[in-house]
């Protein structure tokens, strides 16, 4: 398993957690920060990192580009024939790979969604999808035939032909639409293989955590975690049970009815120095 951290870099074990050990980002990468780790299921020395820490968008530090390890994280290098993507990719949120053909990737940044057909090459090209402008958080495939794809930042996306148009799954009629007075920060997504028509979406507004079901057809609103929250708020759904979710704020809270009710989970203290 793999583990990136915002001011630390790479971190990988192989058993289980129990050690971990740091894949040489802290002084082959320009910065340590890392915003996104994706493998490639084909091939499990094939590694994309998203440089930057896309948490503290716009004030946190800003992305060099996307890198990759093509020998299990003992070297790294640029994926661009540019050294760098200052001014291009200021954040990047997460990158996602086509798990039948590792040549197609994703990329959600601060600046739009972007994608790669030449993914595998020995240097890929990124391209901002057309329409697909301003800030997004998460992209992540439907589970199955990987032609659906689900995208969102402030708001929520769906293409249904390999992300060559998207159409926004939000407004009238669908159960789900934003307040101007009351704007989004951010969206999280998650989607599971036990059911993948189901999409969970936890909001982040200016002044609240939202937490949202789609079924397929329209948007129906959960419980929502209570309490101090942050601003993170990832969403994990489990991928045998798609009413078992986690939601991550300031707490950790489990639901195993689909969002119905949320559990806060006992956490680990922490000591801060």
């Amino acid at each position: 398993m793999y583990a990136g951290s915002p001011y630390g870099g790479v971190w990988k074990s192989v058993d289980g957690g129990a050690n971990w050990n740091n894949l040489n980002t802290d002084h082959q990468l320009p910065t340590i920060g890392v915003s996104a780790i994706v493998v490639d299921p084909q091939n499990g020395h094939n590694i994309f990192l998203g440089t930057g820490n896309h948490h503290d968008y716009p004030t946190g530090s800003g992305s060099i580009g996307i890198y990759r390890s093509q020998n299990g994280g003992l070297t790294w290098l640029p994926t661009t024939s540019t050294p760098t993507l200052v001014g291009t990719f200021h954040t990047i949120g997460n990158i996602i790979i086509h798990p039948a053909n590792p040549a197609i990737a994703f990329a959600a940044t601060s600046v739009g969604l972007y994608k790669s057909i030449n993914a595998n090459a020995p240097v890929c090209t990124w391209n901002r999808i057309p329409g697909m402008t301003g800030y997004f958080r998460t992209v992540i495939f439907k589970p199955g035939p990987s032609t659906e794809i689900y995208a969102a930042g402030t708001d929520i996306f769906r293409s249904v032909n390999g992300g060559v148009t998207w159409t926004s799954m939000t407004g009238t009629g669908t159960g789900l639409s934003f307040s101007t007075s009351d704007p989004v920060k951010s969206i999280n997504l998650a989607v599971s293989p036990a059911d993948p028509s189901r999409v969970y979406a936890v909001i982040n507004t200016s002044s609240t955590l939202l937490v949202y079901s789609y079924n397929g057809t329209t948007w129906s609103q959960k419980v929502a975690p209570t309490g101090p929250q942050g601003d993170r708020d990832p969403v994990v759904v489990s991928p045998i049970d798609a009413n078992v979710l986690f939601v991550g704020s300031v707490a950790l809270y489990k639901s195993v009815t689909g969002g119905g009710q949320l559990v806060r989970r006992k956490s680990p203290a922490f000591r801060y120095a």
